[in-house]
């Protein structure tokens, strides 16, 4: 297979040849195509753009790739990576972090309400309103399944969240006695 394919790409490599060498030599793209002459200092003046020919002039021009003429040379435009930079600006501290105020937990006593007090021969309870509806809470009681009821006392229901093992107090109404 190779076989065939090397003399078919000899014919096709010189006829490409001989096309190059028949082909006209096009004296308008030769003026596009100028020599780039670089100076070494960065103090030294570009050398001038050549005007186009009035044979070039039906042709559009090209765009020039040379840097514009402002003083500075091309070495300075394209850019010295020798040369002497300036400092960088310090940059400006980031701004100090905002300090974040957690707002205070919602109690969650807030939807137990105490209704009434009830001594029975010694052993004090208070009614209480509940989500779930009104319950009887005594010592050793859990409400609402959360709250165990830690102690009973005259200024209100001290109940402990199981959950966190805080201590909450449900204050009991004037007129109240347990």
């Amino acid at each position: 297979m190779t076989a065939r394919r090397l003399p078919v790409l000899l014919v096709i490599t010189a006829g490409l040849a001989v096309a190059r060498l028949w082909m006209v030599h096009d004296a308008a793209a030769t003026e596009i195509v100028e020599p780039v002459t670089r100076s070494i200092l960065s103090g030294a003046a570009t050398t001038p753009m050549p005007q186009p020919s009035a044979t070039s002039a039906s042709t559009p021009a090209a765009p020039s790739l040379r840097p514009p003429a402002t003083g500075s040379s091309a070495v300075d435009a394209i850019g010295n990576p020798f040369a002497a930079r300036p400092a960088p600006q310090p940059v400006a501290p980031p701004p100090a972090p905002v300090a974040f105020v957690q707002p205070p937990a919602p109690d969650p006593l807030q939807s137990f309400h105490v209704i009434g007090t009830v001594d029975d021969q010694g052993a004090p309870g208070v009614f209480v309103d509940t989500p779930s509806g009104v319950e009887l809470a005594r010592v050793g009681e859990v409400l609402g399944g959360e709250f165990k009821v830690k102690a009973v006392a005259r200024q209100g229901l001290i109940v402990e969240q199981i959950a966190s093992k805080r201590e909450f107090t449900l204050s009991i109404p004037l007129g109240g006695t347990p």
